[in-house]
């Protein structure tokens, strides 16, 4: 489900329907959703994202399950263009979290923040309450529990009743979460946003806007954490680079059409 009214068609790629809404049509997507208490399961799909959907089903059905996906990633965005299929911009999931905690300013919005460790889930809970005074934080729960307590919590979260339901978890636990619970949490706007609340609580620094808009946000992340981080992004670069030549190559495509 995406609620009325319509933005711009998606456009396919990589197997999938991407949608290309500016910050301010996501918010009234979420708001149409809310008033009706309708589902609105956003996910933001980076290129290690689709590489991971070649490897795990359940991923992918996770992912497939989402009514709105959004590019995250300049890799994408390029590569769109490359295709001919362009899409406008890359659009994050911790800059749609913030834009629907300045709505909820307005709105009121009941918002349940899960995700993290308890330090900067609550850190985060604080900077919000701080930033966006009216919105209503309807409860926190730190991301760190096992699976077999997914029940327990997803309880805890629907006697909140939250408009709105930010996943701080690593992918792919958040995306699966999401697609297992949204029929149990009753949540209308159920959003993944990674690591938005340690960069919020002030434990991790976002990269530079410069980064951001270079589309190189990655090598921010990949210089504080070179061990475990340059290893992944070589497989997954590398992984998306065949993605990106076989949809080339795809009948119909711009550049099979080249090699006619």
């Amino acid at each position: 489900m995406v609620p009325s009214t319509p933005i711009d068609p998606p456009t396919e790629r990589f197997g999938l329907l991407f949608e290309a809404p500016t910050r301010t049509e996501v918010v009234r997507l979420a708001r149409t959703a809310i008033e009706r208490r309708e589902k609105l399961v956003i996910c933001a799909v980076n290129a290690p994202k689709l590489v991971r959907m070649r490897q795990d089903v359940a991923f992918r059905r996770a992912i497939l399950d989402a009514d709105l996906l959004l590019p995250d990633g300049m890799s994408l965005v390029w590569a769109s263009r490359l295709l001919r299929t362009p899409l406008p911009d890359r659009i994050t999931g911790i800059d749609i979290m913030y834009a629907l905690l300045a709505e909820g300013t307005s709105h009121h919005h009941a918002t349940y923040c899960l995700g993290a460790t308890e330090r900067a889930n609550a850190n985060a809970v604080a900077a919000f309450r701080d930033e966006y005074p009216g919105v209503r934080i309807v409860g926190r729960h730190h991301g760190y529990f096992p699976e077999a307590d997914e029940p327990r919590v997803v309880e805890v979260i629907a006697k909140a009743a939250p408009d709105i339901l930010f996943v701080a978890m690593n992918t792919p636990r958040k995306e699966k979460f999401i697609a297992r619970w949204h029929r149990e949490l009753g949540v209308p706007v159920c959003l993944g946003v990674g690591g938005a609340f340690d960069v919020a609580s002030g434990e991790k620094r976002r990269a530079p806007v410069v980064l951001q808009r270079a589309g190189l946000e990655w090598t921010w992340r990949m210089f504080q954490h070179p061990h475990s981080a340059w290893p992944r992004y070589v497989h997954n670069n590398l992984a998306f680079a065949a993605l990106l030549c076989r949809e080339l190559l795809r009948p119909g495509s711009y550049g099979a059409a080249l090699g006619d």
